[in-house]
């Protein structure tokens, strides 16, 4: 793990809170060693999807050395969520140094923030070597050992990419892991650590990997692709801003209260004078008057098209007949005369059929200068809209009345792992007295755009603001994180063991709600487990458990419903190795006759489950213990020794036969 570093690497732009793709530019990139490594930093075209994989590699150096690849972003001083996903290739390894030494010691993903004399750091590091390993810890720089251990064990797939997503906080001022995501399974940290004080350093962003070599240096390549960072504030709001800038009329006009309240809340605002920019393609003197007030304060503006959902239904349903043409018209209009920082495309499709559709369209927004796109289909699209910003960097998943709110259970799709700022939530008719319980719900539901408000009535709720707009700023400025309410996967357990979950803690419940139990048992607020049907109201608290699979890498599932609402707890074993490193008895010569012959102790290492032993002609004994032919059973860790009586007869061999598992050993002597 690299501090104290000295940064050489190029500041990088981004904007907006994200910055994409940042392996495809190698030069942006610097290097930090620690040890006397030998290493280079490229792009790759050898094994990468994109055909921009960026290289990060081990070649050579002292034992124990490693490179710590990183990129310098902008200072973001208003950051407070932030967010590092990427995909990583894991080359040809060991585990643990079983069977034969593991290349890889670890590797390590971080994200970082210096502001005001802090650094503020998330590190993952996948421990590969070392006391049960392979196993993902966290960076403490505040501990003796700086890397604690989570009670996540997972030996990765090998010549394979995986996906790797990390979500970090700045909370009171302190470093708050959130949770990370590692192949669509997400486990939740929900640790606290106090930054590290950094007075000389200048303010910034940086993303970082690091590859770490082992004793014999060997070399390997870490791989890194689509790697994107977000950062941005708190919640942010998502505001449809579709009422005229009536700046002369002080009673009516709304825009300077969003400009104001962009010092409180990160606000990205939809202008809309037309369903689109108006046949003129040019902004009036009013919306020029409002819209320069909201940029002076910082709000972001998208300009808004509606889509027609890309065409894939009569347009007549559509609030105009749209082509392809009209939509490109609309973007040029906004990017030419409206300076907003990208688009919101209304009336989106959720088939990934259309994504070509859409991709044509953001690219040629991307292409003006409009790189921030935001979709609306009001229920989830496809995943394929929203992955790597193929399409869009977020999407409006939910746009309904309280009503419908009400009726929603928590999705099972890509929503539930992904960056929340992926996810946008639009509900109108909210009253004032369940804006807290919606707020806490999305940030459950992993939303990060939102906006609420108890317009709805006139058949337009976005030409307003809410009766209780300041109090939904303050609440959101003074906002905590809700309790957990999510199972925690655990993944690398022992085959057949006793499982329990991690506790949460029920919202959202508007009156006493029922509650089963698939695959498992449940208590609820501590008390004894059962599989009985029961109840539960808001604040109750549930914990499951459940017997492990007797398998290998087998997934057990314990489901729990809660109303309409489905909470599932999954446990899967690590990979069974019941195959021993090799051992050897040395032979011994000359022995006495008709004497006990004692072998050399061994240590049995490379199997993670107990195996069986048998001996035949002779003894065996355990860590020390009574010589026995009984079968028994191994485990790693314990010291095997072997005897037998030597032959009766000069220059005669004995030989004692061990079986172990599926492996067989034996021990010989010859007398004298």
């Amino acid at each position: 793990m690299a501090w104290n570093i000295c940064w050489v690497g190029l500041m990088s732009p981004a904007y907006a809170g994200i910055a994409i793709n940042l392996e495809e530019n190698a030069t942006a990139w610097g290097g930090y060693q620690e040890g006397n490594p030998t290493w280079v930093i490229e792009n790759s075209l050898a094994n990468s999807p994109t055909g921009k994989a960026l290289r990060c590699g081990l070649t050579g150096g002292d034992p124990y050395s490693n490179i710590h690849c990183y990129r310098n972003l902008p200072a973001d001083p208003d950051a407070h969520f932030f967010t590092l996903e990427l995909d990583f290739y894991l080359p040809e390894t060991s585990f643990n140094n079983q069977g034969m030494p593991s290349r890889i010691q670890a590797l390590e993903f971080t994200m970082n923030q210096w502001q005001g004399g802090k650094r503020y750091e998330w590190a993952l590091q996948w421990m590969n070597v070392g006391s049960n390993g392979p196993q993902w810890r966290y960076w403490n720089p505040h501990q003796s050992e700086r890397w604690v251990a989570t009670p996540i064990q997972q030996a990765l797939a090998v010549k394979q990419w995986h996906h790797l997503q990390m979500e970090g906080e700045i909370r009171s001022g302190q470093v708050y892991y959130r949770y990370f995501i590692i192949d669509g399974a997400r486990h939740e940290l929900n640790m606290t650590v106090a930054p590290v004080l950094t007075p000389n350093d200048p303010d910034r962003l940086a993303v970082a990997v690091q590859a770490d070599g082992n004793y014999a240096q060997d070399a390997y390549d870490l791989l890194i692709d689509k790697v994107n960072f977000y950062h941005h504030p708190k919640l942010s709001m998502l505001l449809p801003l579709y009422q005229y800038p009536s700046h002369w009329n002080a009673n009516s006009y709304i825009w300077d209260d969003v400009a104001a309240a962009q010092a409180k809340v990160d606000i990205t605002a939809i202008i809309n004078p037309a369903n689109g920019p108006g046949a003129s393609g040019t902004p009036n003197s009013d919306y020029q008057i409002g819209m320069q007030a909201l940029r002076t304060a910082g709000v972001t503006l998208l300009g808004y098209v509606p889509t027609c959902w890309g065409n894939s239904q009569a347009q007549a349903s559509c609030y105009n007949t749209r082509s392809l043409v009209d939509m490109k018209r609309d973007i040029k209009a906004y990017a030419d005369h409206f300076a907003v920082h990208g688009i919101f495309f209304d009336e989106a499709a959720t088939d990934s059929k259309q994504v070509s559709f859409y991709q044509e369209l953001s690219g040629y927004a991307r292409s003006l200068g409009l790189p921030l796109i935001v979709l609306n289909p009001g229920i989830t699209p496809a995943a394929s809209y929203v992955s790597n910003d193929v399409v869009a960097q977020s999407a409006v998943t939910f746009e309904s009345s309280y009503a419908e709110w009400l009726q929603a259970i928590k999705p099972n799709d890509w929503t539930q792992t992904t960056a929340a700022r992926q996810s946008a939530l639009l509900v109108y008719d909210v009253p004032a007295n369940a804006v807290s319980a919606v707020v806490n719900q999305a940030l459950q539901w992993n939303y990060g755009y939102l906006y609420f408000t108890d317009d709805g009535n006139d058949g337009n709720p976005w030409d307003s603001l809410p009766t209780y707009w300041h109090s939904l700023l303050d609440y959101l400025v003074n906002l905590q994180t809700p309790p957990n309410n999510t199972f925690n996967s655990q993944i690398g357990v022992k085959p057949t063991a006793l499982i329990e979950s991690n506790t949460i803690t029920l919202s959202g419940l508007s009156a006493t709600t029922a509650l089963t139990v698939t695959g498992g048992e449940y208590r609820k607020n501590g008390g004894a487990y059962t599989k009985a049907k029961g109840t539960v109201n808001n604040g109750d608290t549930l914990q499951v458990r459940h017997t492990a699979s007797s398998k290998s890498n087998t997934t057990v599932t314990t489901t729990v419903k809660v109303g309409k609402n489905v909470y599932a707890f999954k446990s899967t074993t690590f990979v069974i190795d019941s195959t021993p490193t090799p051992i050897s008895f040395t032979p011994q010569t000359g022995v006495s006759l008709n004497s006990w012959v004692e072998s050399a102790i061994v240590t049995i290492s490379g199997i993670n489950v107990a195996i069986p032993v048998t001996v035949s002609n002779g003894e065996y004994r355990l860590n020390g213990g009574a010589y026995t032919k009984v079968k028994g059973l191994l485990q790693a860790g314990d010291s095997l020794q072997v005897r037998h009586t030597a032959a009766a007869r000069a220059g005669k061999m004995v030989t004692t036969s061990l079986k172990l598992g599926n492996t067989s050993v034996s021990f010989k002597s010859t007398t004298k």
